[in-house]
């Protein structure tokens, strides 16, 4: 099952639940009568009975918590399954919906209303051009294909996302249109909408959306780095709370002849240039759950290794990694924070159009920073934004990997971050993981 482009026709089982039978009925049984272990004998048979029926999943999954067995990938399957259920349920045309992404998104958007994010997280591996889609445990060796197996969007500790503005599928964000085909991801600590989007509309980053959410941060990766957040040398130890956050799962079969994958990614963000240096250390992380040894310890893939110091990623690149930080004006930086010059910038075109670019109102406050010639009030943007970047991280041949994709403010709530994301793409060779320019 080695990989394809997206151009042609992509497989999705296409999937009919049946009744749920008695065995169902006969495990719920067993768990009222606080048997666990029987419960999920039982459940066993109903889901080989039932390949494509989510309920017995549900309750096998309930079974197997409550007896301390591992569970997590039967509540994938179970995710997906309903998913498929829900799209059919609000009239989606699952043939248009596999071949059209305009289409897909357009149902994204209808089920991100209605707060149906587990079926609308489906559009977001298509908008990232991941075309394929399978499932954890198939009926047969034959159905055990490449693909995104899950699609999960919730905060930073896995609880359900509050507030289903924070991410959308885009056909481009600003003046940055899709690099891979015609769509892409949007996820923000604040909305998820430029100037000009709507469901949701857009709302303005630099005293933004406080959305009152606190989560701590993914748990692994926090305690990799010594249960701080990791920072620019030279910078100030940042928050320990994830403020805001958001995150998007992806549970993958990998191709069996690749061994390495990337994607193009653009991290914008409000706290510059005044925050540069900080204890507001909005970042975004790529965390990758892969049996190759290569990929960074702490699994963050979303860091630039320069052979002696890492960056991870972060308003903070601008503090000292030069070109790293692209869409800005050079100028004094850290004026609320700890202030330097910085030259790394390449011009403006990307904030064009995103919300980033508009005249900042909160100049007043922070005098000194990249002073707009013709104003007296402060900075002229609103933010800034690294440009676009290559993200790449190895992987195992059919081997089943997690992707982590999170964005959150530091700090406080009312400078938002946001990441846009496209053009997920396999590779036969191995990568070095991280991040380099363009």
């Amino acid at each position: 099952y080695g990989f394809v482009l997206c151009e042609g026709p992509i497989m999705m089982t296409t999937l009919t639940p049946p009744a749920a039978g008695d065995l169902i009925a006969e495990g719920r049984g067993a768990l009222d009568r606080g048997d666990p272990a029987a419960a999920a004998q039982v459940l066993r048979r109903a889901c080989e009975q039932n390949p494509v029926d989510y309920e017995s999943r549900y309750w096998l999954y309930c079974a197997l918590a409550a007896s301390g067995e591992p569970a997590a990938l039967v509540l994938n399957d179970a995710r997906d399954l309903h998913a498929h259920d829900v799209l059919r349920s609000v009239g989606a045309d699952m043939a248009r919906f596999r071949d059209d992404r305009a289409y897909c998104a357009q149902i994204g958007s209808q089920l991100y209303g209605a707060s149906l994010m587990s079926a609308a997280s489906i559009c977001f591996a298509r908008a990232l051009d991941l075309c394929q889609f399978t499932v954890d445990n198939p009926p047969s060796q034959a159905e055990k294909v490449w693909g995104v197996i899950s699609a999960t969007l919730t905060e930073t500790d896995g609880s359900p996302l509050l507030h289903a503005d924070q991410a959308a599928v885009r056909d481009g964000f600003g003046a940055n249109n899709p690099t891979g085909f015609d769509s892409l991801v949007v996820l923000s600590s604040g909305v998820a909408a430029d100037l000009a989007d709507q469901n949701p509309a857009f709302s303005q980053f630099e005293g933004g959306q406080n959305w009152g959410s606190d989560s701590p941060p993914p748990a692994d990766w926090y305690a990799a780095n010594g249960n701080a957040f990791p920072n620019a040398p030279g910078c100030p130890a940042g928050a320990t709370t994830s403020n805001d956050p958001v995150m998007l799962t992806l549970r993958i079969r990998v191709p069996t002849n690749a061994q390495s994958f990337s994607s193009d990614l653009n991290f914008f963000s409000a706290e510059f240039p005044e925050w540069v240096c900080s204890l507001y250390t909005d970042m975004f992380v790529a965390l990758i759950d892969s049996n190759d040894p290569a990929n960074p310890a702490d699994k963050n893939i979303a860091v630039y290794d320069d052979g002696v110091d890492q960056w991870p990623l972060g308003v903070n690149l601008a503090r000292s990694a030069a070109g790293l930080f692209s869409q800005c004006l050079d100028g004094v930086v850290g004026c609320s924070g700890t202030t330097s010059n910085y030259a790394g910038c390449a011009g403006v075109d990307q904030l064009i159009g995103t919300g980033f670019d508009a005249y900042d109102s909160y100049g007043a406050f922070d005098p000194g920073c990249i002073d707009d010639p013709g104003s007296t009030a402060g900075h002229y943007y609103k933010g800034g934004a690294t440009g676009w970047l290559t993200m790449s991280g190895n992987v195992e041949p059919g081997e089943i990997i997690e992707v982590r994709l999170a964005v959150w403010d530091a700090g406080g709530h009312i400078y938002d971050s946001l990441v846009v994301l496209d053009n997920w793409s396999w590779d036969l060779d191995a990568a070095v993981p991280g991040l380099t320019p363009g």
